[in-house]
């Protein structure tokens, strides 16, 4: 997911198959308020059913990691649209 910059907001991490891929391509981009976004060691990462489905970069402080989370509810509120 990239922010309006274009730059990386999350990566994904790998799946298993296709099927996984798009059911949290699809999670992504549906659960909007209920995404289970979590911050931990200056990263960001979305989970799904108990596992990490994608991650942000590490961010040097405690403010960008902030502004970086509220870019990805900004592009996942654009998504939706």
């Amino acid at each position: 997911m990239l922010n309006s910059k274009g730059d990386d907001l999350l990566l994904s991490k790998a799946f298993a198959d296709g099927r996984a891929a798009g059911m949290a391509s699809k999670h992504l981009q549906t659960a909007q308020d209920d995404l289970d976004i979590r911050q931990d060691d200056q990263q960001l990462s979305i989970w799904l059913d108990g596992e990490c489905i994608a991650q942000s970069q590490q961010y040097a402080t405690d403010e960008a990691r902030q502004l970086a989370l509220e870019e990805l509810r900004s592009a996942l509120t654009s998504d939706a649209d």
